[in-house]
């Protein structure tokens, strides 16, 4: 078994990769890919140390036999477009944030009367006008409670809305960033002395 490998593999998914190996050195085993990473658009070098799976085996080759299943399949994973960046975080969140309120919205619609979509659409529309001039191609990840107090003091003091508006863009900013797993606590603050829990 090879135990480097440098050429890049095609782009099979939305991400590309340089596939894992197994790498020998004085300090053990250990396996190393690139994948690239959703923010950066960079490959970044991930390993996994095999020390403690090679000291059970009694026989080097038993050993390496089982790292090569675990590189084949990891391979495999890889192709098909998992990312580890992605383990327990939605993949939404390395979108732009424009594309996730349109998500947000269309799920929305199956659930919410027709009055309390048209708040939604007012309150997503504002918000989006907000982001393309101040923060244009914001990933959703990216907004985080600084941008979230910035919005809100343009809420106060541009469009100097009343304090039941307020609470309300409060509560529906919530339901935007607590939805579909994204769990921000950007719109949990208080700004001007109101709070809403």
């Amino acid at each position: 078994m090879p135990t480097t490998q440098n050429s890049p593999t095609p782009v099979y998914c939305k991400y590309s990769y340089l596939p894992a190996v197994l790498k020998e050195n004085k300090s053990g085993w250990l396996t190393e890919y690139y994948i690239e990473h959703p923010t950066s658009h960079l490959l970044t070098r991930k390993r996994l140390k095999l020390s403690r799976l090679v000291t059970r085996y009694k026989l080097v080759k038993d050993a390496r036999l089982h790292v090569s299943k675990m590189i084949e399949t990891l391979n495999i994973k890889l192709s098909g477009g998992w990312n580890p960046f992605f383990v327990g975080e939605d993949a939404r969140m390395y979108e732009k944030l424009l594309s996730v309120t349109e998500l947000f919205l269309k799920e929305k619609t199956k659930e919410l009367r027709p009055n309390t979509m048209r708040s939604y659409n007012s309150f997503c529309f504002l918000l989006n006008d907000w982001i393309k001039k101040t923060f244009p191609g914001l990933l959703a990840s990216m907004f985080n409670h600084l941008q979230a107090v910035k919005y809100m003091d343009h809420v106060y003091n541009v469009r100097n809305v009343n304090v039941t508006t307020y609470n309300n863009n409060i509560k529906m900013g919530r339901a935007l960033f607590d939805s579909g797993n994204l769990l921000f606590q950007s719109f949990q603050f208080s700004v001007r002395g109101l709070v809403v829990f």
